[in-house]
């Protein structure tokens, strides 16, 4: 699942304290993982396990989501033969599997495959896709390294292309957004996206588009600014590589973190 500590920030943080709060923790959830949230990180490992590391480590995030029925979904685009070990890490950490790759009329298999292993519906907490970001261009699910294709293929590139139902772009998004839509249903209302894929921070087409897809799903959509190894060990698998950028459901993280605490307590 993910590995988040001290000094981290975002939408992982944010879930964590509200996971760690609805068992008592009492933290302002604020996505900032500071001195009390490294604490109550402490008592739950103490309380779990009588381990009080200060690290949430797979370990803890599989814990807290058995106790309230949630679940971790993790995509990977298997075109890359490298992205099997990614897949098998993330997978002895916790998380729901859902291998494609290679793929004709892709992106309808992977959601598919999303919405199949999200169990019970509506308790998908973490939903990580691990494919390339085609330097910025493309959200892209099934269809590999298209770029780096392109240049020693022209031919197969163009017709990987052509694919428009393997990949995401701003172009064809408005006739994603029914193909998308069912994972929609599949989130928490704390849950949470993110794609590791290069540079999808970077093009402002490519952030217009993760603004629609975060009202589609009505999550927080994290993206990488820059490069992203495909993982093959813990800490590429388990935490973003370098800067990443967020796209928030009614436009702000300070919205969406509001409208969590109302429903929190209206959950309690």
């Amino acid at each position: 699942m993910l590995d988040v500590r001290i000094g981290d920030r975002g939408p992982r943080v944010v879930l964590l304290q509200v996971l760690l709060n609805r068992k008592g923790a009492g933290l302002k959830v604020d996505g900032v993982f500071g001195h009390q949230t490294q604490k109550a990180v402490v008592n739950a490992r103490t309380r779990l396990f009588n381990a009080p590391r200060p690290v949430a480590d797979p370990d803890l995030w599989m814990s807290l989501f058995d106790e309230q029925d949630l679940c971790a979904v993790d995509a990977f685009d298997m075109g890359e033969a490298r992205s099997a070990t990614g897949a098998t890490i993330v997978q002895s950490a916790g998380s729901h599997v859902v291998r494609t790759g290679a793929m004709c009329n892709g992106v309808p298999e992977v959601v598919k495959g999303i919405v199949n292993q999200t169990t019970p519906r509506g308790s998908l907490a973490l939903l990580r896709t691990w494919g390339h970001g085609n330097r910025g261009h493309w959200l892209s699910f099934t269809v590999g390294e298209v770029v780096k294709t392109s240049e020693h293929d022209p031919v197969l590139g163009k017709a990987i292309a052509a694919e428009t139902r393997s990949y995401v772009h701003l172009d064809n998004f408005h006739t994603m957004v029914p193909v998308l839509a069912p994972i929609g249903d599949c989130f928490d209302r704390v849950g949470i996206y993110e794609h590791h894929g290069c540079s999808l921070g970077s093009v402002h087409a490519t952030c217009e588009m993760m603004r629609k897809l975060a009202g589609l799903w009505d999550v927080p959509v994290t993206v990488a600014f820059g490069l992203q190894y495909i993982p093959n060990n813990a800490p590429t698998a388990l935490r973003f590589q370098h800067r990443t950028d967020t796209f928030y459901p009614g436009g702000s993280a300070q919205t969406w973190i509001k409208r969590l605490i109302a429903d929190e307590r209206e959950r309690n």
